[in-house]
């Protein structure tokens, strides 16, 4: 009878008291367990995506040139700075000369004008070959245009490789 007492009585201890040894149970487990702090590491050239410009000779952003203008060029650097100033190499571009040409359409015998792209993949340069140079000096008429595109740059020193935009330049 004296132990149906006892365990009566832990019982209602328990069930009157039910939070105390739960709760200290609780502060032991996390006053004995510090908070671990998760830091990760954010290299500089990752915080803001640049802008970046590209430019033929003086041309950026769509303008447009005279053939003779540009036959002076044809020999230079196509060139990428983001917001900076900083340049960045090109590693691999593709050139489009949408060349004009007159062609007789068999379907009426008439004389008409179309144009053909001329396409050609560059890489480990930012200079247009010497072949499209000669090319282009030969044959580079008003009405045709000229695109830069797929430009990927490369940053010296972090080696780090983007997408710059297309450069079109439209020959007036």
């Amino acid at each position: 009878m004296k132990g149906i007492i006892l365990w009566l009585g832990l019982g209602l201890l328990y069930l009157f008291f039910p939070g105390t040894y739960l709760n200290a149970q609780a502060t032991k487990t996390t006053k004995a367990q510090p908070a671990k702090t998760v830091t990760t590491r954010i290299l500089p050239d990752t915080i803001k995506v640049p802008e970046f410009a590209v430019r033929f000779g003086p041309y950026t952003n769509s303008l447009s040139a005279l053939p003779v203008d540009i036959k002076k060029l044809l020999n230079t650097d196509l060139i990428v700075a983001d917001q900076r100033g900083q340049k960045w190499t090109p590693v691999a571009w593709r050139f489009i000369w949408n060349r004009k040409e007159i062609n007789d359409d068999w379907k009426t015998g008439k004389r008409k004008t179309t144009v053909i792209p001329n396409i050609v993949e560059l890489d480990s340069t930012g200079k247009l070959p010497e072949s499209w140079q000669k090319e282009l000096q030969d044959n580079l008429q008003s009405g045709e245009e000229l695109i830069f595109e797929r430009i990927i740059i490369e940053h010296p020193e972090s080696k780090r490789k983007m997408m710059a935009p297309n450069l079109r330049i439209k020959i007036i």
